[in-house]
């Protein structure tokens, strides 16, 4: 939306689209958040801007991980077709899987880290 004018101060609203976990057809988007209007062009570059369009990053960032976790595990562990419930050895699988790509995936964030130091 661009900007609202209400006398002589103008409004920008600003929407942001984080992407879902991409799938088979493709990435979808929601809009995660609307922000309150701005009174100026400046306030663009706020920190309190900076520092929300950071958190909402890192949360699109976990839920893209959680959902690359939830396909790459179900398709290791769950071969059979789906009942009422899991089996012992698909919940097993599926605990070990997920904790393997926690684990895997704070070794790689950490190596990230030490390689921007």
């Amino acid at each position: 939306m661009g900007p609202i004018e209400m006398g002589s101060i103008h409004f920008t609203t600003i929407y942001i689209l984080l992407p879902i976990v991409p799938n088979s057809t493709g990435t979808t988007y929601r809009c995660a958040r609307v922000l309150p209007p701005m009174d100026d062009s400046s306030s663009l570059n706020s920190p309190e801007l900076q520092h929300f369009l950071e958190q909402e990053k890192q949360k699109a960032m976990v839920s893209q991980m959680i959902g690359k976790l939830t396909d790459i595990c179900w398709d290791k562990c769950v071969t059979g077709s789906v009942g009422s419930k899991l089996s012992s050895g698909e919940v097993s699988c599926l605990t070990n899987c997920a904790q393997r790509y926690m684990d895997m995936s704070m070794i790689v964030m950490k190596r990230f880290q030490s390689m921007d130091r």
